[in-house]
């Protein structure tokens, strides 16, 4: 049962943290589909993470930058 619980809180911050970038970022920088993926993909990088109270805070900053410095193509 508690399983369920700390999902449904991670599945809770996880539509919190897309919600202020979708405010942040218009559609023409990021969609919705590609922002959703981003956190979800940062999200799951933590995990293992046994201290989990700063979680939401580092996957937002990860995302921010992943669209606001783009990998160069080569």
């Amino acid at each position: 049962m508690a399983a369920q619980i700390i999902d449904r809180t991670d599945d809770d911050q996880i539509d919190e943290i897309v919600g202020r970038l979708e405010r942040r970022y218009t559609r023409d920088q990021i969609s919705s589909a590609d922002l959703d993926s981003r956190v979800r993909g940062f999200y799951r990088d933590f995990a293992t993470a046994r201290i989990r109270s700063f979680v939401s805070i580092f996957v937002e900053r990860l995302v921010r930058r992943s669209i606001e410095t783009p990998v160069p193509s080569r």
